[in-house]
Parts: C-alpha cells; sequence; structure tokens
C-alpha cells in the first residue's frame, strides 16, 4: 500500500481505511495549518511567518508531531 501527499489529515483519512490504529493520531491533523504557512515567506497574506507564528505554536507543532 502507497498513500502519497503532504495533508495529515488526508493521509490519516486515507490509511484509517487499512488499519484503524491511526485513529490515535488523528490529532495531528492540525499540523496542515503550518505547512504553507512556515515554509514560504509569501505563504501569508500581508506577513511574514516570523511577524505570525512564535514560540508557542512552535512548541504545539512539535507536540503533536511527536504523538
Amino acid at each position: 500500500m502507497m498513500i502519497f501527499g503532504h495533508s495529515v489529515a488526508e493521509l490519516c483519512r486515507r490509511v484509517i481505511t487499512h488499519d484503524r490504529e491511526f485513529e490515535k493520531i488523528k490529532k495531528a491533523s492540525v499540523l496542515d495549518k503550518y505547512y504553507i504557512p512556515t515554509g514560504y515567506p509569501n505563504g501569508l497574506p500581508g506577513g511574514v511567518p516570523y511577524e505570525v507564528f512564535d514560540e508557542v505554536d512552535a512548541e504545539r507543532a512539535v507536540r503533536l508531531a511527536d504523538s
């Protein structure tokens, strides 16, 4: 089984149909909101990532990615 993509939410939805254990990480879908805005300087209208995302956002993303 091969599942491709960049959306954590979509990957979870697709893989859960093959393995219900992935239900445990569905909450990590919130990581999708970090994908474009934090990776591209023009990913936010009228701003740049360092002006919008702070240490709290970073720590939350790391916790979600680790869970």
